[in-house]
């Protein structure tokens, strides 16, 4: 329609659209192909007959946008076009918001600014049939019009939250859902430093494609805006993914595996050695519900980019993928947009707007301006890059400039796209441009991996020669204001965009500086490793290092071969947070480059690595033939690293997993107690009530979880998997082996934990209490928990757990997995075996497989002689001859190891294995019936008192219907086996 201008100034503008417009277009596109030419009619009748009028062609899809000089008429518009909507199409949910404030004309008949936005947010939070108007609108209308305060919401983009008016009319409906807020769903998109100039038309057709695909690829040349337009298209539906929006940058990837990585460090999922990373992946997104995830800058790693979209959406369906790159994935279900250039006039309000914040006194000729804008292709980092010249040069020498350098880059570049030569061309003009400082600083920061802070850069792009550290800071913030680098406040990091840094990283090679920078850049994160300890809160990881993972690996890798000292000093970050981030292939990687130096060039510095990596990473990794090579290092330790002593001290003491003997672990718990470090003295109370806790020494046990608890409490911290993992797990043992379950629930965490290692022995003490209690919630926990991939010395785990948590309901698939992780057990950590023997042997003994019971038994009892037998590992293994002797029908075996079985439990105060070994020795048949009754009485009266509804598969049920004989056919004997407390019991039984 034709519109007729509306006078600058106040105005009030009626925004429309069509709620779901998109869903009724794909069931009935008939019915709303005349409906909506209906309601456009109903729409321009009314707009017109209250004195509005229709900006040309503005709006989007469904949408109408009117204007008006007077509020009252913009409300009375809205009721009159709701009300013939209604009674014609009722059917159509159209939603109507009206908003007043100061319009800005672009041109003649077309309205852009925060009035115009800010109206489109508010009818955002509305529902089809609902008028709702902003609070300054209902002040001017105050009385001519019923209203209903609906409260405040937050509105996208704007900080403030705003007052929102529902129109009351009678002739409306009055009842609707609470408006759409912003909802906290969590992100880590970048911060938009700059507003998004034109782009409506094109944010409006991403929008509707990603809103019917899941996976969307927006293509285009270089600088075209790709990411930009994703960025503000994610940024719009935050909230609408529960799983939240992830932004991975891909700029720095070559690899499958790096693709993968780049994905888990942004998603935060520890990746573990051995396992595909993908399967990691994917497996994360599946458990979080719906997710976006852009994929940013693609084009180089494509086929790997490619298999692992293709194996997300397969496996995902709750996840939605937007990708940006210079070409298409050409996998199936990909729809692909390419984002156009700029239009002449997009272009140059950009040009215009960019320049006016750099310098505001600028006098713009719009001859000069357009001309700019066609060298430039529209292309909007290269517009923004010759914006930024303005500070220091006149429009006419920048348009005279460019036309110079395109002569002489095209020369030389006949295979380059034109948008790529002119790219290159603003690229090469504005870094020519920069003094000698700023050139070097800039190449410099070419070779952060990631977002670096201001200090870093400080660190890696300072010599001392050509630049100092506060040229540094100088140098960053002019190319920050010239476009060059850009800063997120939010993270307070700054990054160079990806065509920046690879045109630096080519000029630090042309001036011979890859060399000396990337030193510099090692350096700094091998003294950023060393100084991890002293910033963990006990062994809580600081979020930054998840930021920081990209460099800090690209340093080591460097660092192997031109700087083994760094290298030393990265491997030797603290143990904890190593094995909290979960990256398993760089410590394997690290163990076999350590071990085979003899640390000749840096004695101190390779054993502090060998004291912080290598006894654990042995355990971790299974890799035990490099115990009998493993080079003398302790000599070397430097007698003033106190850090480096206290965890070779911790490494003698982790050999307690193997042989049960914890002098060395409370020496360690000792000597961090005395230096009054919080991060070893947690580890090594940790661990000394994990082991304890499976060797069965309960009082132990007891006072390492105080001093746990203690050291926690003093960092405001609470035991859970991340806080303290060993002792987490220890902490669920110890009460479900003292029949304690309703204490051991307590230390349940829903939620899935960071810690990578111990998550997986806490998810199998979780499969005890579940197992015990026979509660479906931490089942469920302990099988979400464990249902992920393992290093190889968990890689039974998950089988175990399903053993576990079975309750006698399922068989178990995975035995063979099982054993061999078993076995495992038996030769790196023959303590922990005493918590998995049993189930193992039951597994077995429910299928049948006498032998592979028999086998078990003879590596446990092998591995409990070589502890000398502790109390735990002695009582189970009567506990699984007593099993076994029941399968084999062997009646004075079950009865003699049952007997063993009550008198160890007994004395260490095992209550579940108390009951166990009464209902083995009442099954026995060594007893009279009236014995046997009282017998199974007072287990099935234990059970009850503590919550104890597990049974054993291999003979819960056979306990179950002799308890039922007994209480029928032995009514005397039953009644007085109620009346025995469990110890009571088990002075009658023995």
């Amino acid at each position: 329609m034709t519109a007729v201008r509306v006078p600058a100034g106040t105005v009030t503008f009626l925004l429309t659209d069509v709620e779901g417009s998109t869903q009724l277009w794909s069931a009935e596109p008939e019915r709303m192909r005349h409906g909506i030419s209906k309601h456009y009619e109903i729409l321009e009748e009314v707009i017109a007959g209250h004195g509005g009028v229709r900006p040309v062609e503005q709006g989007e899809g469904d949408s109408v946008v009117a204007a008006f000089s007077r509020p009252s008429d913009a409300v009375a518009a809205a009721i009159d076009a709701q009300v013939r909507l209604l009674a014609a199409l009722h059917w159509l949910p159209v939603r109507m918001a009206v908003h007043t404030g100061e319009a800005i004309l672009r041109g003649d008949q077309n309205y852009v600014g925060p009035s115009i936005i800010a109206c489109a947010r508010i009818r955002a939070c509305a529902h089809g049939r609902q008028i709702v108007v902003s609070d300054a609108t209902a002040a001017l209308v105050a009385g001519r019009f019923t209203f209903a305060d609906l409260g405040r919401v937050h509105l996208k983009g704007i900080v403030e939250p705003e007052r929102v008016w529902q129109v009351t009319d009678p002739t409306l409906p009055f009842t609707f859902p609470p408006l759409r807020g912003l909802d906290e769903a969590p992100h880590n998109l970048p911060a938009a430093v700059t507003s998004l100039v034109g782009r409506t038309d094109e944010l409006a057709q991403v929008h509707a494609i990603v809103d019917r695909n899941r996976l969307t690829t927006l293509t285009g040349a270089g600088g075209c805006g790709k990411t930009r337009l994703a960025l503000a298209m994610a940024t719009d539906t935050l909230g609408k993914f529960a799983g939240g929006s992830w932004w991975i940058e891909l700029a720095t990837a070559s690899t499958d595996d790096q693709v993968a990585n780049a994905i888990a460090v942004a998603l935060r999922v520890p990746l573990v050695a051995g396992t595909d990373p993908v399967g990691q992946v994917a497996h994360h997104l599946g458990q979080i519900g719906s997710a976006m995830l852009i994929l940013d800058n693609a084009e180089h790693v494509l086929d790997a980019v490619a298999r692992i979209v293709s194996a997300i959406l397969g496996s995902c369906p709750a996840v939605t993928i937007v990708v940006t790159s210079r070409e298409s994935l050409g996998v199936a279900g990909e729809e692909v947009w390419r984002t156009p250039s700029l239009t002449a006039a997009e272009a140059a309000t950009l040009f215009v707007e960019r320049a006016t914040s750099i310098r505001s006194d600028l006098v713009f000729d719009d001859a000069v301006v357009m001309a700019i804008c066609q060298r430039l292709d529209g292309i909007p980092l290269a517009i923004e890059l010759a914006a930024a010249r303005a500070r220091s040069l006149p429009l006419d020498r920048i348009a005279s400039e460019l036309s110079n350098v395109f002569r002489v880059l095209t020369g030389g570049a006949r295979t380059a796209v034109a948008r790529q030569q002119t790219l290159l061309a603003s690229i090469a003009w504005s870094h020519d441009l920069l003094s000698p400082i700023e050139q070097a600083v800039l190449r410099r920061l070419s070779v952060f991996q990631a977002p670096f802070h201001l200090e870093t850069a400080e660190a890696i792009a300072a010599d001392g020669a050509t630049a100092l550290a506060d040229d540094v800071l100088d140098a960053v913030a002019h190319l920050v204001d010239k476009s060059l680098v850009q800063f997120d406040p939010v993270t307070a990091r700054y990054r160079l965009l990806e065509t920046v840094r690879q045109y630096c990283s080519d000029r630090l090679r042309d001036e011979s500086e890859t060399e000396s920078t990337r030193d510099r850049h090692a350096a700094f994160y091998g003294r950023y490793a060393q100084q991890i300890g002293s910033r963990l809160r006990g062994m809580v990881v600081p979020d930054d290092l998840w930021l920081d993972l990209p460099d800090l690996f690209a340093a080591l890798r460097w660092a192997y071969n031109a700087s083994p000292i760094d290298a030393y000093r990265i491997c030797s970050m603290n143990r904890m947070a190593r094995l909290a981030i979960g990256y398993l292939d760089e410590l394997a990687e690290q163990l076999e480059w350590l071990v085979a130096r003899d640390g000749h060039d840096a004695p101190a510095q390779w054993a502090a690595a060998m004291a912080h990596l290598s006894q654990e990473a042995i355990t971790i990794l299974d890799r035990f033939d490099l115990l009998a090579d493993l080079p003398s290092f302790a000599s070397f330790i430097d007698p003033d690293d106190a850090d480096s002593r206290y965890w070779q001290l911790y490494s003698e003491g982790f050999a307690a997993l193997r042989t049960g003997d914890t002098r060395s672990m409370q020496a360690a718990l000792d000597a961090g107690e005395a230096r009054r470090d919080a991060t070893g003295a947690v580890a090594s109370a940790s661990f000394l009530a994990q082991v304890s806790a499976w060797t069965g020494r309960l009082d132990l046990t007891e006072s390492s979880l105080a001093h746990v608890t203690t050291y926690l409490s003093d960092l405001d911290q609470t035991l859970t998997c991340d806080t303290s993992g060993f002792g987490h797990c220890a902490a669920i043992y110890y009460a479900v082996w003292q029949g304690r379950l309703d204490e051991a629930r307590t230390f349940l965490q829903p939620e899935l934990p960071n810690n990578a290692f111990t998550l997986f022995l806490s998810a199998l003490a979780l499969a005890w209490l579940g197992f015990a209690s026979s509660d479906d919630e931490v089942i469920s926990i302990a099988q979400r928990w464990i249902d992920r991939p393992a290093p190889r010395i968990q890689s039974g785990a998950a089988a175990l757990v399903a053993i576990m948590t079975s309750t006698g309901k399922r068989r178990p698939t995975d035995l063979a997995s099982v054993r061999s992780w078993f076995e495992t057990l038996c030769r790196a950590a023959a303590t922990s075996t005493s918590a998995f023997a049993a189930p193992l042997t039951a597994a077995y003994l429910a299928e049948g497989d006498v032998p592979s019971a028999h086998a078990v038994a003879a590596d446990f009892r092998a591995a409990s002689s070589t502890m000398n037998d502790p109390p735990m590992h002695l009582a189970v293994h009567h506990q699984i001859t007593a099993m076994i002797a029941h399968t084999e029908a062997d009646c004075i075996g079950t009865a003699t190891a049952a007997r063993q079985l009550i008198a160890a439990a007994s004395a260490g105060g095992y209550v579940l294995l108390q009951i166990d070994g009464l209902e083995l020795l009442a099954l026995s048949g060594a007893l009279s019936a009236e014995d046997t009754a009282a017998i199974l009485s007072a287990a099935q009266s234990s059970r009850h008192r503590i919550g104890y509804h597990g049974r054993w598969p291999n003979y819960g049920a056979a306990v179950v219907s002799a308890k039922e004989i007994s209480r029928r056919s032995q009514p005397v004997g039953f009644s007085h086996g109620q009346s025995l407390l469990l110890n009571d019991a088990c002075s009658f039984a023995l």
